[in-house]
C-alpha cells in the first residue's frame, strides 16, 4: 500500500520548532535542538540512511530527554516515518509506538502507526490505530484517500472487532466518498453493531442508510424488524430510488462535467425502468467524448475512467429494450478500450458473458483469453464462463476443471457460485449453499438480497433456465424454512 504522507512531516516539524514547555529539568543546549531540527528536516520527503543514522544518534543522546514531550514525540515520529520509508518496519513501529505513548493526542502519529502496522502485517492493530487517527482529527478525514481506507478495511477480519471499531470511527466522522455517504459500509456497521449487542447505536446508523440496496437488506432481514416499518414511506424502495435520482439530477446540474455522477444517475434510471432516457443521456455524452477525441482536445469530463461504466449502463438499456445486436456491438467496442491504461478486464468479462449467453462459446473464450491481472471476483466470473462454454462445446474435462475452481473459491463471489450451480441445475448443492449463507450473520444480508423477486430482462438463450430454476429453488421446503427463520422474500417493482 502506498504511504500517503499528506502534510504529516511538516506538521511534526512544526512541533520540533515550537517553544519548549516549562519543565523542572534544565533545558538542552541550544545547539542540540538546532541540530535536531536540521536532521529532521533532512528526512522530510527523502528518507536516507545517513540522515536516519544521525537521527538515531540524537535520539540516544542524553540531551534528548531534556526536550519537552511534544518535541520528543515529533522527533520520534519523524524517525519512525523515515525508517518506514527505508523499509525498516520493525524499527519504525517501535519508534512510532514511543511517540504515541508520549503524545497520544497527536492524530498524525496514529496515522503513521496505522501504516507501519499495516506494512508489518499487523492488520487488526492497523485498523484500530487508523480509527484512533480519525477520532483524534475527524476534520482531516476528507484528505485521506478512499482507496487507503478500503485497503485497511479489506485486510481486517470480517466481523472482527477491529473492523467494527474502524467503521464506527468513519461513521462518527461523517465519512463520505465524493460527497456520497458509503451506505454499504453503514449497513455492515449496523450488522456488526447488532451482533455485538450494541442495539442502542443502531437507530443512528440505520438513519443514514437510504440507498435502495441498503433498504432492501434491512427490510428483508428479521434482525432489524424492531427498527424498520416496512409499510412506512421512509422504507419504500421505489421512493428511495426516486429521491436518489432527484438528488443526482441536482448534483449533475451543479457539476455537469462529473462523469461519476452521470454513471450513478444512469444506474437509477435503469433501476426505475427509464431505458430510453439512459440511451438519450449516454448517447449525448458519447458524442461529446468522441468529438473531443477527434480534435485531440482535453477530456470534456472529470473522472473519465467512469466513461466505460456509463457505456455499460447503455449496454444494459439496449438489452432491456431487446436491441441485443446493438448491445453486443457496443460491448465489443468497449472491450477494446483500456481501463486506466491497463487491459480492460471488466469489459472483457462482460463481453465473454454476452457471447456465452448467445451460445457462441469459442468467441466467448477468445474474449477472455488474455485477462491479465483479474481480481478474485473476476477470476470467479471467468471460470463460470469457462464452465458454460465447456458445457456448450461438450468438453466435460474442461467443465469439471472450471467447476472445481468455482467450488474451491466460492467465498470470493457467492453470487457467481450460486448462479453457476443453478445454470448446471445442481439444485441440491445450491440449496445447501443458500442455507449455509443464510446461517451466517455476516453473509446473510447478501444472500437475502439475491433471493428477492424483481423485474427481469429477457434473458439471453443460455441463461433462459436461470430464473425458473431460481424460483424452484426458493420453493423448496428446506430453503423456505431457512429463509423464514431469518428473513423474507418480497417482490419489488424496481430492478435491484
Amino acid at each position: 500500500m502506498r504511504l500517503y504522507r499528506w502534510q504529516t512531516l511538516p506538521l511534526l516539524l512544526l512541533l520540533l520548532t515550537a517553544p519548549a514547555l516549562a519543565r523542572p529539568a534544565a533545558p538542552p543546549a541550544p545547539d542540540f535542538a538546532t541540530q535536531l531540527q536540521a536532521v529532521a528536516r533532512s528526512l522530510d520527503g527523502a528518507p536516507n540512511a545517513e540522515g536516519q543514522a544521525a537521527m538515531e544518534r540524537m535520539l540516544a543522546d542524553p540531551r534528548f530527554e531534556a526536550l519537552d514531550p511534544p518535541q520528543q514525540a515529533a522527533a520520534l515520529a519523524v524517525a519512525g516515518w523515515s525508517a518506514l520509508g527505508l523499509e525498516r518496519i520493525a524499527q519504525a513501529r517501535t519508534l512510532l509506538e514511543r511517540a504515541s505513548v508520549i503524545e497520544p493526542s497527536v492524530a498524525e502519529i496514529w496515522y503513521m502507526r496505522a501504516v507501519a502496522d499495516h506494512q508489518g502485517g499487523e492488520r487488526e492493530l492497523a485498523a484500530r490505530h487508523l480509527a484512533k487517527h480519525i477520532g483524534a482529527s475527524p476534520k482531516t478525514l476528507p484528505e485521506l484517500d478512499a482507496g487507503v481506507v478500503y485497503a485497511f478495511l479489506r485486510d481486517t477480519a470480517p466481523g472482527g472487532e477491529a473492523r467494527r471499531v474502524l467503521l464506527q470511527a468513519l461513521f462518527d466522522a461523517n465519512w463520505t466518498i465524493g460527497g456520497t455517504a458509503p451506505t454499504a459500509e453503514w449497513y455492515e456497521l449496523a450488522v456488526l453493531q447488532y451482533e455485538a449487542g450494541e442495539r442502542a447505536a443502531l437507530p443512528a446508523t440505520l438513519a443514514r442508510i437510504d440507498s435502495s440496496d441498503g433498504m432492501v437488506r434491512l427490510r428483508t432481514d428479521r434482525r432489524f424488524d424492531a427498527w424498520v416499518d416496512r409499510a412506512a414511506p421512509r422504507w419504500n424502495v421505489r421512493h428511495a430510488l426516486e429521491q436518489e435520482q432527484d438528488a443526482l439530477r441536482v448534483t449533475n446540474l451543479l457539476n455537469p462535467e462529473d462523469m461519476s455522477v452521470l454513471v450513478n444517475l444512469a444506474a437509477t434510471m435503469l433501476s426505475l425502468g427509464d431505458y430510453e432516457e439512459v440511451l438519450r443521456m449516454s448517447g449525448q455524452v458519447d458524442a461529446v467524448v468522441e468529438a473531443a477525441q477527434a480534435q485531440n482536445a482535453q477530456p470534456p469530463y472529470t473522472h473519465m475512467d467512469q466513461f466505460l461504466w456509463l457505456m455499460e449502463n447503455r449496454v444494459s438499456a439496449l438489452r432491456r429494450l431487446g436491441r441485443s445486436d446493438e448491445a453486443l456491438a457496443l460491448r465489443q467496442r468497449l472491450g477494446q478500450m483500456p481501463e486506466q491504461g491497463q487491459r480492460n478486464v471488466s469489459q472483457a468479462l462482460n463481453l465473454g458473458e454476452m457471447l456465452v449467453g448467445l451460445q457462441r462459446p469459442k468467441e466467448a473464450l477468445d474474449a477472455i483469453a488474455t485477462l491479465g491481472d483479474a481480481s478474485p471476483y473476476g477470476e470467479m466470473v471467468a471460470h463460470m464462463l469457462h464452465l458454460l462454454a465447456a458445457r456448450q462445446m461438450h468438453d466435460e474435462a474442461a467443465a469439471t476443471q472450471a467447476l472445481d475452481y468455482l467450488r474451491a473459491h466460492s467465498a470470493d463471489a457467492p453470487r457467481i457460485w450460486l448462479t453457476s450451480l443453478l445454470l448446471i441445475d445442481a439444485q441440491d448443492e445450491a440449496a445447501a449453499f443458500v442455507r449455509t449463507e443464510l446461517a451466517s450473520p455476516l453473509r446473510r444480508g447478501d444472500m437475502l438480497f439475491d433471493l428477492q423477486d424483481q423485474p427481469e430482462p429477457e434473458p439471453l438463450p443460455a441463461f433462459a433456465p436461470l430464473e425458473p430454476r431460481a424460483q424452484a429453488l426458493k420453493k423448496r421446503a428446506d430453503v423456505r424454512a431457512a429463509i423464514d427463520a431469518v428473513g423474507r422474500v418480497e417482490r419489488y417493482d424496481v430492478e435491484l
